[in-house]
């Protein structure tokens, strides 16, 4: 019933069709139009390019299907294992990430929705699972396609203004909200006990305990990092503290998850802006976010999110004047949600700001690792879908040499970028 991929996505070397089945298809459609909905046909269409999709292969499928004697279509989005054996390492993260997602749309997010409609307050807004299949090395997950709603990515190459940004910090919030709410519900069993999968994470996800992760994945853009600043010289104070990360990453990253009250909810964890869709009104205005790829969801500070989001999709101008607004448009969301059930935010806005100061630095660490991959063409991106062990060292050579170059010609890249250590220029 298949059809070839005729276009291949770009991010990961994947035949699709080979990967994907018939019985797959057919379980989706029906979770998705009934038991009674009959397959026809399926054919891949990509819609992604490189640069958008690191930690999964996103790709979409147009289903044609009889229900009731009549011919329909529709579409899903589905996320497929990428298979990067280049890196050993990263096939037992790979696996948690699709168990992650899995579970949040399986298990919390309706038990936290069910929270919310108690109190006749509007469910969280993430995309349907239709249908997953966690087969070793082999996992898959259908989802609604948000496209069909009207629902867009925002250019990655573009930061975020402070409207899209303000729709995200209120969706956050309602997101942590609905998990204080959740935990309440069970206050005698930590929401870690009922949902065990949200231990997991980047640093203990191997077996081997001298595989470290996290710190081979943050590495090359912290050498980038010290190369940058050591070549214009105008954030000297960010210098040691890129030298100072780099040799304790995965020390630095727990210290900042570590659950700590009062700041303890359910974060979404990998909020940036390709993993944010809009959908904008006729006059161009977005009106409505829907958060997706929810494959590194864990219990930590609010901070974790918001400072995540804030440097790796926030030109410096923006962040630098508006962080304190966005601050409080969190708040105000949070307080909302939880007054609705008579209860009160676990902590205030000068608790909330001063959060923030302590941890900041977390978006920090992984801006150093994405920022310049989100400011390029897909044209200038690896193609990790052909790459070898064996490729590594000189690719993050020539890779680093390349954009060291682009960021001498090209002033708003380098402007973004160095506004990331802007607030060591300004101690």
């Amino acid at each position: 019933m298949s059809s070839p991929n005729q276009s291949p996505n770009t991010n990961f070397a994947i035949d699709v069709s080979k990967v994907l089945t018939d019985e797959q298809v057919q379980r989706a459609l029906r979770a998705d139009q009934g038991s009674k909905a009959r397959l026809s046909s399926w054919a891949v269409v990509d819609f992604t390019e490189k640069g958008d999709n690191y930690a999964t292969m996103v790709t979409s499928l147009s289903v044609v299907y009889v229900l009731e004697g009549e011919e329909n279509t529709t579409s899903y989005v589905v996320k497929i294992n990428p298979k990067m054996g280049f890196i050993d390492s990263l096939n037992g993260l790979t696996r948690i990430f699709f168990d992650k997602e899995t579970e949040f749309y399986c298990k919390i997010l309706p038990a936290m929705n069910d929270e919310l409609r108690r109190l006749d307050l509007t469910p969280l807004n993430f995309p349907k699972c239709h249908y997953s299949d966690l087969e070793s090395d082999n996992e898959v997950i259908f989802m609604e396609d948000l496209r069909d709603k009207g629902f867009q990515m925002y250019d990655r190459k573009k930061g975020l203004d402070s409207i899209h940004t303000t729709l995200i910090v209120k969706a956050l919030a309602r997101l942590h909200a609905a998990s204080l709410l959740l935990q309440a519900r069970t206050p005698d069993t930590d929401l870690v006990d009922r949902f065990p999968f949200l231990r997991k994470d980047w640093h203990n996800t191997s077996e081997d305990d001298d595989v470290d992760i996290l710190g081979k994945m943050c590495k090359p853009g912290l050498d980038m990092a010290e190369a940058v600043l050591q070549r214009y010289k105008s954030h000297g104070g960010g210098d040691p503290w890129v030298a100072e990360v780099k040799d304790r990453v995965t020390e630095f990253f727990i210290s900042v998850i570590k659950r700590e009250a009062p700041f303890e909810v359910i974060c979404h964890g990998d909020c940036w802006n390709n993993n944010v869709l809009f959908r904008y009104n006729d006059a161009g205005q977005p009106v409505e976010v829907m958060l997706v790829d929810l494959q590194l969801a864990r219990v930590s500070s609010p901070v974790s999110d918001l400072a995540y989001l804030f440097l790796t999709s926030l030109d410096g101008p923006v962040r630098k004047d508006h962080t304190g607004a966005f601050l409080n448009a969190y708040h105000d969301a949070l307080v909302s949600v939880l007054g609705a059930a008579g209860r009160p935010a676990p902590f205030t806005l000068p608790q909330l700001r001063q959060e923030y100061e302590r941890k900041q630095d977390y978006g920090l660490l992984f801006a150093c690792m994405s920022v310049i991959a989100i400011l390029s063409s897909s044209e200038e991106l690896p193609d990790l879908g052909s790459l070898k062990q064996e490729d590594i060292p000189l690719l993050q050579q020539n890779y680093k040499k390349m954009n060291l170059e682009k960021m001498d010609r090209d002033l708003a890249m380098r402007s973004r970028y160095l506004s990331l250590f802007d607030r060591f220029k300004d101690e």
